[in-house]
């Protein structure tokens, strides 16, 4: 009888064990995941940032109205990203911002390349829309 209960409660500590095992493991790929798309939307903006704020500037080419232009331009086109839904602005960011070749995005948001590819054309469709009265 001590047998059969020691067996029962060595499979339900194995069966607890495997659970808690299962729970980590996905716990750690979508911590995994969260953090590559959040480490990837911080590098992207602050290419951005640093496209809009450090002006390359030749001063015997580019007359003070061309740099407000520019910068002019520049806001529009992080506003227009902004209003992107979050699933396009993400891959959008990581292939044409961060330069990300399109298996590394697929890796990063866990989807299959022509997923990526899919999402990147309405993504630049999307923005084209909200540009083009504007730009």
């Amino acid at each position: 009888m001590e047998a059969a209960g020691a067996e029962q409660s060595g499979s339900l500590q194995q069966k607890t064990s495997a659970a808690h095992i299962a729970r980590s493991s996905v716990l750690f790929s979508m911590t995994t995941r969260i953090t590559a798309i959040a480490l990837a939307n911080i590098i992207t903006w602050v290419k951005i940032a640093s496209a809009v704020c450090i002006e390359r500037e030749d001063s015997s080419a580019k007359t003070p109205e061309q740099l407000l232009d520019r910068k002019q331009t520049d806001g529009l086109i992080i506003a227009a990203i902004d209003r992107l839904p979050e699933n396009y602005r993400i891959v959008l960011l990581l292939r044409d911002i961060g330069e990300m070749s399109t298996t590394g995005a697929a890796e990063v948001l866990e989807m299959t390349d022509s997923k990526v590819k899919v999402s990147l054309h309405r993504a630049r469709a999307a923005l084209k829309k909200l540009l083009d009265p504007v730009i």
